[in-house]
């Protein structure tokens, strides 16, 4: 501005984040595919329980004394089992998929399912039980459902891997004010007052060497945060960790965006 002030001049000043944005895409990348390593041998665990039981009704199937009302339950329980396989199979596929990032209206609790079906494999064979407590008639979230099911696994896992014996995992859904959340809570180990503030700083991890890349709890939070949400955690050695996301409901995004 001028001495009488009248603008006289614009001051403008732009920056190419270009290649921030394909280095964060990277990262988003490679945990990604971490987590799908994970998920591989689980996975296998979950096909082959299926064409185990498939394989046992062909092998009955050859006897000759075989009834037929016997026949059509071998039948039947093939048939389940190789739907199994292919829903196991659909899913994975699903997951591991790279996509641009999507906003479309998205269910809480139909994310929360699909994400369990895929990380069921991880409780079985120990002393971690589930617990669902899925909340009712929640608002629909604006969001990549996508991105929502890499969190929440990412989650579940560490709740599973925090837990040393005996314990349960509970994943909660409902919904605050104009506000989703979904909790995972642990009665595992618990985090000490000293590491908790760094849990979400990259390559950060407890882990032993090759049991994590450190990026997921950071990823994580980067995806929760670029839906406009944030995430909570409360922890206490001993007795276990609570991770809450709190998300805006559609509405809210929407009213956020017309404002803007």
């Amino acid at each position: 501005r001028d001495n009488g002030g009248q603008i006289v001049g614009v001051l403008g000043i732009a920056r190419d984040i270009t290649e921030k944005k394909r280095l964060e895409q990277q990262v988003l990348n490679a945990e990604k595919l971490a987590s799908i390593g994970k998920l591989a041998a689980g996975v296998a665990h979950e096909i082959n329980n299926p064409l185990g039981g498939i394989l046992n009704c062909l092998y009955n199937l050859r006897k000759k004394s075989v009834s037929l009302e016997r026949t059509t339950e071998y039948l039947a329980s093939m048939e389940e089992g190789l739907r199994r396989v292919q829903k196991i199979v659909r899913q994975l596929l699903d997951f591991s998929q790279q996509y641009e990032p999507e906003l479309a209206p998205t269910e809480v609790n139909a994310v929360v399912e699909r994400v369990l079906t895929l990380t069921n494999y991880a409780f079985e064979g120990t002393r971690v039980r589930l617990r669902r407590e899925l909340g009712n008639e929640l608002p629909p979230l604006m969001a990549d459902q996508h991105m929502l099911e890499q969190v929440l696994m990412n989650l579940i896992l560490n709740a599973v891997q925090a837990i040393r014996g005996e314990g349960v995992v509970t994943v909660r859904s409902g919904h605050d004010g104009p506000w989703c959340t979904i909790e995972v809570e642990d009665t595992g180990c618990g985090i000490s007052p000293d590491v908790l503030p760094k849990i979400f700083d990259p390559f950060f991890t407890t882990k032993g060497q090759g049991e994590g890349t450190g990026l997921g709890l950071s990823v994580s939070l980067g995806i929760v945060e670029r839906h406009g949400g944030e995430i909570a955690v409360k922890s206490q050695v001993g007795r276990g960790t609570t991770f809450t996301v709190r998300l805006p409901a559609m509405a809210v995004r929407s009213m956020v965006g017309k404002e803007g």
